[in-house]
């Protein structure tokens, strides 16, 4: 499959104002016939998160032809700015002080 994914999970609080650590996540959709190819990753919040960081990576054989980060706030409307894959095919998204609500990205394939 031609993505990677890695997700810096948020250090959380709760209500009596513990912490737990964050931790970092890598790994890799398999696409396998029958079922179609990736489109998309985000991830949601139900609570609010101090920060979040999504990079999503491409083989440089298969890179997509567009792509969207997706960011959206509970009771807010969307935003979808275009994303620049960067030298290493990669998108990235930091969210500081984010949700409720969900953040991503999407992609076409040619």
């Amino acid at each position: 499959m031609p993505v990677t994914l890695c997700t810096a999970a948020p250090r959380r609080s709760s209500a009596q104002g513990h912490f737990w650590p964050g931790a970092l996540a890598e790994h890799e959709p398999v696409d396998r016939a029958p079922y179609p190819l990736a489109t998309n990753y985000e991830r949601k919040f139900r609570l609010p998160a101090r920060e979040f960081g999504l990079e999503v990576g491409f083989n440089a054989a298969a890179l997509p032809q567009r792509i969207e980060q997706h960011s959206r706030l509970e009771g807010q409307p969307e935003g979808v700015p275009e994303a620049v894959l960067d030298s290493s095919h990669s998108v990235h998204s930091i969210a500081l002080s984010f949700g409720p609500g969900c953040d991503g990205f999407r992609w076409e394939w040619e």
